[in-house]
Protein backbone atom coordinates (compact mmCIF):
# COMPACT_ATOMS: atom_id res chain seq x y z
CA UNK A 1 0.00 0.00 0.00
CA UNK A 2 0.87 3.86 -0.12
CA UNK A 3 1.84 4.42 3.00
CA UNK A 4 4.10 1.63 3.79
CA UNK A 5 5.96 2.92 0.00
CA UNK A 6 6.56 6.24 2.10
CA UNK A 7 7.62 4.45 5.36
CA UNK A 8 10.08 2.15 2.91
CA UNK A 9 11.16 5.43 1.22
CA UNK A 10 11.71 7.19 4.24
CA UNK A 11 13.66 4.15 6.13
CA UNK A 12 16.08 4.52 3.03
CA UNK A 13 16.53 8.04 3.12
CA UNK A 14 16.93 8.25 6.95
CA UNK A 15 19.67 5.89 6.41
CA UNK A 16 21.55 6.84 3.24
CA UNK A 17 24.60 4.49 2.03
CA UNK A 18 26.13 7.13 -0.56
CA UNK A 19 27.35 9.95 1.71
CA UNK A 20 24.41 11.87 1.16
CA UNK A 21 22.88 13.69 3.99
CA UNK A 22 19.79 11.83 5.98
CA UNK A 23 16.47 13.54 5.57
CA UNK A 24 12.58 13.10 5.30
CA UNK A 25 9.79 12.62 3.52
CA UNK A 26 5.95 14.16 4.55
CA UNK A 27 3.14 13.66 2.47
CA UNK A 28 -0.48 14.82 2.77
CA UNK A 29 -2.58 13.30 0.32
CA UNK A 30 -6.24 13.66 -0.84
CA UNK A 31 -8.13 11.83 -3.36
CA UNK A 32 -10.62 13.57 -5.87
CA UNK A 33 -12.37 13.45 -8.79
CA UNK A 34 -12.99 17.01 -9.75
CA UNK A 35 -10.61 19.79 -11.19
CA UNK A 36 -8.22 21.26 -9.03
CA UNK A 37 -9.86 24.08 -6.15
CA UNK A 38 -8.79 25.35 -2.84
CA UNK A 39 -11.10 22.86 -1.03
CA UNK A 40 -8.54 20.15 -1.93
CA UNK A 41 -5.27 22.03 -1.30
CA UNK A 42 -6.66 22.41 2.20
CA UNK A 43 -7.90 18.91 2.22
CA UNK A 44 -4.20 17.80 1.51
CA UNK A 45 -2.60 20.68 3.72
CA UNK A 46 -4.88 19.25 6.81
CA UNK A 47 -3.36 15.50 5.74
CA UNK A 48 0.13 16.77 6.00
CA UNK A 49 -0.24 18.45 9.23
CA UNK A 50 -1.76 15.46 10.85
CA UNK A 51 2.02 13.75 9.62
CA UNK A 52 3.58 16.06 10.87
CA UNK A 53 1.31 16.42 14.23
CA UNK A 54 2.34 12.56 14.88
CA UNK A 55 5.93 12.25 14.07
CA UNK A 56 6.95 13.51 10.42
CA UNK A 57 8.45 10.93 8.08
CA UNK A 58 4.98 9.49 6.85
CA UNK A 59 1.81 9.98 4.56
CA UNK A 60 -1.79 10.53 6.14
CA UNK A 61 -4.66 10.20 3.21
CA UNK A 62 -7.31 12.81 4.17
CA UNK A 63 -10.40 11.73 5.53
CA UNK A 64 -13.48 14.29 6.37
CA UNK A 65 -12.86 13.39 10.42
CA UNK A 66 -10.38 15.38 9.62
CA UNK A 67 -12.50 18.35 8.31
CA UNK A 68 -12.08 20.36 12.30
CA UNK A 69 -8.34 19.94 12.25
CA UNK A 70 -7.06 23.72 13.34
CA UNK A 71 -3.30 24.73 13.05
CA UNK A 72 -2.43 25.96 16.26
Amino acid sequence: NRKDCIRYINETLLHPTDNLPSFSISAGVTIFNENYSEKIFNQADKALYMTKTNGRAGCTIFNESMVYVQKI
